[in-house]
C-alpha cells in the first residue's frame, strides 16, 4: 500500500481522552506540516496546539476517533488503524473527571456520591458499569471486525518509552522524519493538556467495580492474544499492561 493512499483511523478508547495527535511537529502553515487529524471537531482544541481537527483526508497523517470502526464498504476510506489501549480504571476515571472539569481539571469528590432521582446507585457507579460494557465492547469490535492491519500501543508504555513507541507506530505508518523533528515531538509531548492529580488518596472504586474491570481486561487480553497468533505479530507491554 502507497503512503498516499492509506489513511490510518487512530482508534482510542471512548473515555481516553489523551492526545493521539502525536506528530504534530509543526504547524499546518509551515514549510514542512506533520499533523494528524481527527473526526471531530473540537474548538478548544484547535485553538491550542490542534490545528487539523475535523480534518480526514490526506493532508494529514492520522486521524482520530473514539468510536467503533467504520464497516461501511462503499464510504470506507480507513485501511489501517493505531489502536491505543488505556488501563480501563485510568481511562474511565478520566472521563469522568472530564465530565465535570473538562480536558484538564479533576471532578471534587462529592460528584463521586452524587446520584440522580430514582437511581438506586451513584452517578459514579453508574458511569463505571456503563463504561466497562463501552470499553470492552469497543476493543472486542476493532480486534475482531477491523479488516486492515492494526498496531496496538499501550498507554502506559507509551508514556514511559515514548520515543521507543513513536519510532514504531511511524514504522507502521511508512513515515519517516528527521532527528530534529523527533526531538522536537519529545520536548513537547505533554504540551497544556495534562490533567494534574488533585486526589493522591482518594480511590472511588469499591471491590466489585474492581471485580468488573479485571474481568473485562482479561477478556481483552485473550482476545489481544488470539489477535497476535492469527496475524503474526506481538505487541510489546502487553503481560505488564493486563
Amino acid at each position: 500500500m502507497s503512503r498516499k493512499s492509506v489513511f490510518l483511523l487512530a482508534a482510542t478508547v471512548v473515555m481516553l481522552y489523551f492526545s493521539i495527535i502525536l506528530f504534530m511537529l509543526s504547524p499546518l502553515h509551515g514549510a514542512k506540516s506533520i499533523v494528524t487529524g481527527s473526526i471531530y471537531m473540537d474548538y478548544g482544541l484547535k485553538a491550542h496546539g490542534f490545528p487539523a481537527e475535523n480534518m480526514t483526508d490526506g493532508s494529514v497523517l492520522i486521524v482520530k476517533t473514539h468510536g467503533v470502526p467504520p464497516l461501511d464498504s462503499e464510504s470506507y476510506k480507513f485501511h489501517s488503524a493505531v489502536l491505543l489501549i488505556r488501563n480501563p480504571r485510568d481511562a474511565i476515571l478520566a472521563d469522568y473527571n472530564r465530565l465535570y472539569k473538562g480536558h484538564i481539571g479533576t471532578a471534587p469528590k462529592y460528584v463521586f456520591k452524587k446520584r440522580s432521582p430514582n437511581s438506586k446507585i451513584s452517578d459514579w457507579a453508574a458511569h463505571v458499569y456503563q463504561q466497562l460494557r463501552d470499553w470492552e465492547g469497543l476493543h472486542y469490535k476493532w480486534l475482531s471486525q477491523f479488516p486492515g492491519a492494526i498496531h496496538i500501543v499501550f498507554y502506559e508504555v507509551l508514556v514511559r518509552e515514548t520515543r521507543k513507541e513513536l519510532n514504531k507506530i511511524l514504522q507502521f505508518l511508512n513515515y519517516t522524519v528527521s532527528e530534529e523533528d523527533m526531538n522536537c515531538a519529545m520536548l513537547n509531548k505533554e504540551g497544556i493538556y495534562r490533567r494534574k492529580k488533585k486526589f493522591q488518596d482518594f480511590d472511588p472504586y469499591t471491590k466489585d467495580m474492581y471485580k468488573g474491570l479485571d474481568k473485562i481486561r482479561q477478556r481483552i487480553l485473550r482476545l489481544i492474544n488470539v489477535y497476535q497468533k492469527k496475524n503474526n505479530v506481538t505487541f510489546v507491554g502487553l503481560k505488564g499492561y493486563l
